[in-house]
């Protein structure tokens, strides 16, 4: 299993929780990471859970930001870009987000492109996370 994740990654992961809730929320997904790598739960027990302080989460990429109303909420891009003037234009329109080299399983998906308003994807693999 991986270690625990340090202030700083769950402050990028959570920043509308405080110190304490992040390091809560950390301790949850990390006990039921363990459970289904001992066979005590299963990848379904994980996503039928409710974690102590529920995350923006969406099946499908939303119109317009759940926060704010803000049109139009970004997909994050990971990794190194290449800045072509179509990724620029992308960027400058706010339809797409640079979320940094850290690509994890546990990263969101979308961001709003006003209140920065974090969205994950609904069905990541808890199996592929450790």
């Amino acid at each position: 299993m991986q270690p625990p994740l340090t202030a700083e990654e769950l402050a990028k992961l959570y920043p509308h929780l405080t110190v304490e809730q992040r390091l809560e929320m950390e301790e949850w997904h990390r006990g039921w990471i363990h459970n289904i790598m001992i066979g005590q739960a299963t990848d379904e027990d994980y996503e039928a859970a409710m974690p102590p302080y529920p995350e923006e989460v969406r099946s499908r990429k939303p119109r317009k930001c759940p926060n704010c109303g803000f049109s139009p909420v970004g997909t994050i891009l990971y990794g190194y870009p290449d800045f072509s003037p179509e990724l620029k234009a992308e960027i400058e329109a706010g339809k797409t987000v640079l979320g940094g080299c850290d690509m994890s399983l546990l990263n969101p998906e979308w961001e709003c492109s006003k209140c920065k308003q974090k969205i994950w994807k609904t069905g990541w693999n808890a199996e592929g996370w450790y």
